[in-house]
C-alpha cells in the first residue's frame, strides 16, 4: 500500500525566521535545491544514521575484534571518520536533542522523567526557541523526514520541529525503517532530501536469528538474552549485581550484542544498495554515528546512561562524503570532538550560519583538508543523570555534585579508566575543575516546560525499560 505522509505542524520560532529570511536571499543562487554551493560538493542528499547504543569499538573501523560491520565498514574509503568522537550524554533521552540542535543537556533542557507526580509521569519538551537541525535543512531547500524506533522522539517533546515527514514508531526493525523513508524518497525523487534515520536493533534485549547466534561465540550462560519479557528484570539483576557474572557470560552478552549488530549492518547494507539503485549515491553525504555506547562489564555495569565511562560516550562519527570531495575521502581524523557538532557542520556545508547559541564548531575545516594548526576544541564535555565530565587530550575529570564526588583519570596511562588518580595529581585535578568551572559558566539554557505523556508513549518507553 503506498504511504501518505502528513506534514506535521511546526510553529515557526525567532531562531527559525531569521534563517528562513537567509535561506530566502540564498534561494536566488540555489543548485540543485541547496542554498549557496560550496565548489559543487553540496549533497543533493543528507542521511543521518543513528545507531541506538552502537560503541565505537565494535565497528570494523574503529578495531572491532569482531567482523560485526562490514557494510559500515565499506564506506571507509569514501568517508572521514572522526576517531575520537563523544557524545554529550549516555542515554537516549538528553543525547539526541543535542544532535538536533547542536547544544548540551543543560542548555536544551531534555534530561529525563517526572514519576514522582502520581500516575501522571511527565518530561520535557524541547522549546520552540531551539533551532533545529531539521528547520536548517528545510530552510536550505531540502525536503526533510525522520523514520525509525525510539519512543523518546515522539512528538510529545516537540522534537519534529521542522520534518516534512515524522514517524518515531517503526517496530519492524531496519526493514520497515528503511522501507518507510524510500517510500517517501520516491515520492519527489528528484529533490534534495534530508533523513534521520534511528535504528534500536541492537537495543536490549540481545535475540539475534537462529542463523546468526553463535556466529561470534558459543559461550553458554544461564540467563536468557532472547526473553523481551523479562528483559528489564534480567538488566536490573546485572545492574545491581544480584545476578553474578562470569567472564564467560560477559563474553555471550558482548557477542549476542555483536550478532544483532550484524544483522543491522546488514540491513543497512540493504539501504545503501537501494540508494545506489535510484542513482542518490554519489551525490549523498551519509553520516554514521550513535547517541551513546552500552556496557558489558567494563566497570561493572551492563547498561547505560548510569556513567560517563567511555564505553558509553565514544562513539562512531563516519562521514560518507559526495563524490566531489575526491582525494579528500578515506582519512582517519584523531582530533578530540563532540558529535553535537552535527548540527553546524551540515549548516556551514550548505552555506547557513551556527545559530546563535550554540557553541560547538563546524568540522568543515577538518573535514575538507585545511584544518587550522589549533584542534577544534580545549575539552568536551558530557553529562547524565546527575553526572558531570570534561576532558581534554590527556585528562578526564567526572563530578557528581550530589553527594560530591570527584574522579580523575589520565587517559594517557590508564585509557580504560580503571584508576582513579585525583588524590595524587593535584595540579591536573586543579586544571580540569577549572576547565568544568569555566564550562558550566558557559552554558545557556533555553526556556524550560514538561508535558504529560500520553499512554502510547508512556508504554512504549516503558516496554524499552525508560519507565518504572
Amino acid at each position: 500500500m503506498r504511504l501518505t505522509f502528513r506534514r506535521p505542524s511546526v510553529r515557526p520560532t525567532g531562531r527559525f525566521a531569521g534563517v528562513a529570511i537567509l535561506a530566502g536571499l540564498a534561494a536566488l543562487s540555489v543548485l540543485g535545491g541547496c542554498a549557496r554551493p560550496r565548489s559543487g560538493r553540496v549533497p543533493n542528499g543528507i542521511v543521518v544514521i543513528v545507531i541506538d547504543t552502537l560503541r565505537a569499538d565494535h565497528v570494523g573501523l574503529y578495531g572491532s575484534r569482531w567482523p560485526a560491520t562490514p557494510q559500515i565498514d565499506s564506506l571507509g574509503p569514501e568517508s572521514v571518520r572522526f576517531e575520537q568522537a563523544y557524545s554529550q550524554a549516555s542515554w537516549t533521552r538528553p543525547s539526541v536533542p543535542s544532535l538536533f540542535t547542536g547544544l548540551y543537556p543543560s542548555e536544551h533542557g531534555i534530561t529525563g522523567f517526572d514519576e514522582e507526580s502520581g500516575r501522571v509521569v511527565r518530561g520535557q519538551i524541547l522549546s520552540d526557541d531551539a533551532m533545529t537541525l531539521a528547520e536548517g535543512m528545510k530552510a536550505a531547500g531540502y525536503r526533510t523526514a525522520l523514520a525509525g524506533y525510539q519512543y523518546q522522539l515522539s512528538v510529545k517533546f516537540n522534537q519534529q520541529q521542522g520534518f516534512d515527514f515524522y514517524r518515531n514508531n517503526l517496530s519492524g526493525g531496519s526493514g520497515e525503517i528503511n522501507r518507510t523513508f524510500l517510500d517517501w524518497l520516491d515520492q519527489e525523487p528528484q529533490k534534495p532530501f534530508f533523513v534521520y534515520l534511528h535504528y534500536l536493533d541492537i537495543h536490549w534485549p540481545y535475540c539475534p536469528s537462529d542463523s546468526v547466534r553463535g556466529r561470534f561465540d558459543r559461550t553458554p550462560t544461564a540467563f536468557d538474552t532472547c526473553d523481551e519479557k523479562g528483559a528489564r528484570a534480567l538488566r536490573t539483576k546485572l545492574a545491581s549485581g544480584a545476578l553474578p557474572t562470569t567472564a564467560g557470560d560477559r563474553r555471550a552478552l558482548d557477542a549476542r550484542y555483536s550478532e544483532k549488530l550484524f544483522e543491522l549492518d546488514s540491513g543497512i547494507g540493504s539501504l545503501f544498495d537501494e540508494l545506489k539503485r535510484r542513482g542518490r549515491w554519489d551525490d549523498s553525504l551519509i553520516v554514521v554515528t550513535a547517541d551513546h555506547g552500552q556496557e558489558f562489564g567494563d566497570h561493572g555495569g551492563f547498561d547505560h546512561g548510569t556513567s560517563l565511562y567511555d564505553e558509553l560516550l565514544h562513539v562512531p562519527f563516519v562521514w560518507k562524503l559526495p563524490s566531489g570531495f575526491g582525494s579528500r575521502r578515506g582519512r582517519a581524523l584523531p582530533q578530540l570532538i563532540e558529535i553535537r557538532s552535527l548540527l553546524p557542520t551540515l549548516f556551514d556545508l550548505v552555506g547557513l550560519p551556527t545559530p546563535k547559541g550554540v557553541s560547538a564548531p563546524s568540522l568543515i575545516p577538518w573535514i575538507e583538508d585545511r584544518a587550522p594548526a589549533v584542534p577544534p576544541v580545549d575539552f568536551i564535555a558530557a553529562e547524565s543523570n546527575g553526572f558531570y565530565g570534561v576532558r581534554d587530550a590527556r585528562w578526564k575529570l567526572v563530578v557528581q555534585p550530589n553527594p560530591g564526588k570527584v574522579l580523575l583519570f589520565d587517559l594517557a596511562a590508564d585509557p580504560f579508566e580503571q584508576t582513579d588518580v585525583s588524590a595524587t595529581q593535584p595540579a591536573a585535578l586543579a586544571a580540569m575543575q577549572a576547565k568544568f568551572r569555566h564550562w558550566r559558566a558557559g552554558l545557556k539554557p533555553l526556556p524550560s516546560a514538561t508535558a504529560a505523556l500520553d499512554a502510547e508513549t508512556a508504554a512504549g518507553l516503558r516496554s524499552l525499560g525508560y519507565l518504572k
